[in-house]
């Protein structure tokens, strides 16, 4: 299937004459880290290429990455596909590898997947098999068939209605199955509602309910209840229960220091508060309830705020701390980010935590991180470069230090018409 798509890409470039757009993005990635079980530097170069040719309704893309990390080179291919446009109303079939993102996370699919746009629903029905996207959640499997129903937006008096539903067998030496299923819901038109700001319009009363039932274990694997409302036009009362099992993804730096973040399932109750007292603050109080896989159960909460200006200049502050049955947490974050230029930005981060676990005894740790983002104009290239560095530390009094380096150049190239002829 994956070869059949490249052979057929390959054939069409070469022998069609017409007018196509050609997109896509180079990316030059260096990096040094020792997060893992020994130091790691090395190399990487990602392409993204999307070929649109309209008129006859074909559309293929390709997504590679090379690596060069400690003598061994690699690559990997996340996306060749061809896709053919079988209606103007957006019907289309796609074939190759292609990636996909649903309950199971983001990852590539192995196979063939159809897409059929009705008046007021969207079915998405595909077969194949799937394989991981580094640094993101796995996905195992000899084989994954499934289908979305998505129903779009539909008012019912002051109440708008959008949801899904979704049918996934995995086959991997035994069949198993996974029911999908998502409703979001808002209530609007109340006279006297008026958004925070005004680039963010905003609802008087919305809620979200979304999980994902396994039948052959009677099992909710994820669930997850949301619910939103706006007390006046200056406040929000938050409301979450959740059930779930977070990723494996690589967490961000300020995740890593989220003294109520936690990698295990587990089960969380949290009401949360918000408001602004001008245009430009915003403060936050949250607490809750957690309920981890282990047995340990126990109470935590936090306290933010967040100041922007016009200038583009933000700054924010966040204290929480999580109490599970012998185990406590507390952290303090912050954060600056500030437009240099008009093509450059920088963003400064700092954390100081402070833990103690019942098992591996106290630590005290400082951390920073730097961050800086610079588009590159230079005249003799037809669309835009981009760069940007991430720098950080941190320090513990108990565990190992850590330090990463990761720099990142980027070339788009967007639109870019052309005739290819044989």
């Amino acid at each position: 299937m994956f070869f059949a798509s490249l052979f057929v890409v390959l054939l069409m470039l070469m022998t069609q004459i017409c007018h196509a757009g050609l997109s896509g993005r180079f990316d030059l990635l260096a990096g040094l880290d020792n997060r893992e079980i020994q130091t790691k530097a090395g190399f990487e170069e990602w392409l993204e290429i999307i070929y649109d040719q309209p008129v006859s309704g074909l559309r293929s893309g390709l997504s590679l990455a090379l690596r060069q990390k400690d003598g061994v080179n690699e690559a990997q291919f996340y996306q060749l596909y061809l896709q053919k446009a079988l209606s103007d109303s957006g019907d289309n079939i796609t074939l190759g590898r292609f990636q996909q993102a649903d309950a199971l996370g983001f990852y590539s699919l192995d196979g063939v997947r159809f897409k059929f746009n009705g008046a007021v629903t969207t079915l998405m029905a595909y077969s194949g098999k799937p394989h991981r996207i580094e640094a993101l959640r796995p996905v195992d499997a000899d084989n994954l068939s499934g289908f979305d129903l998505y129903l779009r937006e539909q008012s019912l008096g002051k109440l708008a209605l959008d949801g899904r539903i979704g049918w996934q067998v995995f086959k991997q030496g035994v069949s198993s199955k996974r029911l999908n299923l998502g409703l979001r819901g808002k209530w609007h038109g109340v006279s006297g509602s008026l958004p925070r700001r005004k680039t963010e319009p905003s609802d008087p009363f919305t809620f979200s309910l979304a999980g994902t039932y396994l039948p052959d274990e009677a099992l909710w694997k994820v669930f997850q209840v949301n619910l939103r409302g706006e007390l006046d036009s200056d406040a929000r009362l938050r409301l979450d229960y959740e059930t779930f099992e977070p990723g494996t993804e690589m967490l961000t730096f300020r995740d890593r220091f989220y003294s109520l973040y936690g990698r295990d399932r587990q089960t969380q109750f949290k009401a949360g508060y918000q408001f602004n007292t001008d245009s430009k603050d915003d403060w936050s109080l949250s607490g809750r309830h957690v309920v981890r896989e282990a047995g340990d159960d126990g109470y935590g909460g936090a306290i933010g705020w967040r100041h922007h200006d016009d200038r583009g200049m933000h700054l924010e502050a966040q204290l929480d701390h999580l109490s599970l049955s012998r185990d406590h947490t507390s952290s303090f974050y912050v954060e600056a980010g500030k437009p240099l230029t008009a093509n450059m930005r920088a963003v400064l981060g700092g954390v100081l935590q402070y833990s103690q676990k019942h098992l591996m005894g106290d630590n005290r740790a400082v951390g920073f991180e730097a961050r800086l983002q610079r588009i590159l104009r230079i005249d003799a290239l037809p669309s835009g470069l981009f760069f940007s560095a991430l720098l950080s530390g941190i320090w513990n009094s108990r565990l190992e230090n850590e330090y990463r380096l990761a720099m990142r150049l980027s070339y788009s190239f967007n639109q870019r018409s052309w005739e290819s002829r044989p």
